[in-house]
């Protein structure tokens, strides 16, 4: 569990430094979240986050 909690924490910050990088200009806002949209770590973050929700729920249910 560990080891997924640090990737999540690796991909966060991935994510978070590629939002940093945004404009105010809409056109430029648009292609950046489109980048952004394509990243490997989005990708694994949203993956990770959905896998662990469902195991907490699991666990709330059998509980």
């Amino acid at each position: 569990m560990m080891h997924i909690l640090k990737q999540v924490t690796t991909d966060t910050g991935a994510v978070l430094k590629s939002c940093t990088k945004q404009s105010a200009d809409a056109k430029q806002l648009e292609e950046s979240m489109s980048l952004m949209s394509g990243m490997p770590e989005a990708a694994r973050l949203s993956s990770l986050l959905h896998l662990t929700c469902l195991l907490f729920e699991e666990k709330k249910i059998s509980m």
